[in-house]
């Protein structure tokens, strides 16, 4: 909210009670504060939304088709950001219902891809995830090819450690 505070002052936006700040993911309808925010619009308590991007808004087809239905109704206003304002006409209403909706899409393809790359690590005999103790991630090469290599120093230690513990020898 830090961030928005200049632009509201600068906008002359008034703020209803206690600025609202969601910290769980928009991918999946049912956050708590998002659900707030809603229920005071519908209640006539509030009738604009100000944030830094309509990405976090909303990326799931849920929280977005709530906050159009809002718009048509003329319980919501409008979506305020310090780069675009979105009001209650069939234009503004398209371009917030893509922007959510591209986030949705962008966050739908991150999955995608990660679990695309994973596998195919594993398929070149990478192991696929985060490197475990005495070895390091190889950010040397490029992205896609990264493997895992020993540790320079913390391999050799590891190794005396496990050697250590099978044959009880200090």
């Amino acid at each position: 909210m830090d961030t928005l505070l200049p632009f509201v002052e600068q906008r002359g936006l008034q703020i209803t009670g206690e600025p609202l700040q969601e910290s769980k993911s928009a991918k999946c309808p049912g956050r708590p504060v998002f659900d707030e925010m809603v229920d005071l619009i519908e209640q006539g308590l509030a009738n604009g939304i100000i944030l830094l991007n309509p990405s976090r808004l909303s990326r799931n087809t849920v929280d977005t088709g709530r906050i159009i239905y809002l718009m048509d109704q003329g319980k919501l206003l409008e979506v305020v950001t310090p780069y675009q304002t979105f009001i209650n006409n069939p234009y503004d209403k398209f371009m917030l219902n893509l922007l959510c909706t591209q986030a949705k899409l962008e966050n739908d393809n991150k999955s995608v891809t990660v679990k695309d790359s994973l596998r195919l690590k594993a398929e070149r005999g990478d192991f696929p995830g985060k490197a475990r103790a005495g070895y390091i991630n190889n950010h040397e090469k490029n992205q896609g090819l990264r493997d895992i290599s020993a540790h320079p120093v913390y391999f050799s230690l590891m190794k005396k450690v496990f050697r250590m513990a099978l044959t009880g020898n200090l």
